[in-house]
């Protein structure tokens, strides 16, 4: 499988297993089967220490995730990115994607 997901507390965190996000949705399948929407979440944690390469697809499933999880929470819950590599938060930045997420550099 291309992420694991686990829930710890109130926290979902994932992890991406693979280098690109580009419209494949992964991460909201994994999500939704998994049936990890839940309305007790403090946040979503994905880690994208893996990741490489993103284009407009692979935002659009993170805004995907955004907004599932503000309906069922009733924006109770953050979304958060960390691990991100310069490269792919150069794109980040540019959607300006800060202002649904918490956005964290990876420590180089």
């Amino acid at each position: 499988m291309p992420v694991h997901i686990e829930k710890r507390d109130q926290v979902v965190y994932v992890l991406v297993k693979y280098p690109r996000i580009d419209g494949e949705n992964y991460i909201l399948r994994s999500l939704s089967e998994g049936n990890f929407f839940q309305t007790d979440l403090e946040a979503i944690e994905i880690d994208l220490v893996n990741v490489e390469h993103l284009n407009s697809l692979g935002i659009t499933e993170f805004v995907g995730i955004h907004r599932r999880i503000q309906d069922v929470t009733d924006g109770q819950t953050r979304l958060r990115l960390v691990n991100v590599d310069r490269k792919v938060n150069a794109i980040l930045d540019l959607v300006e994607m800060h202002k649904i997420a918490d956005v964290r550099l990876k420590e180089e």
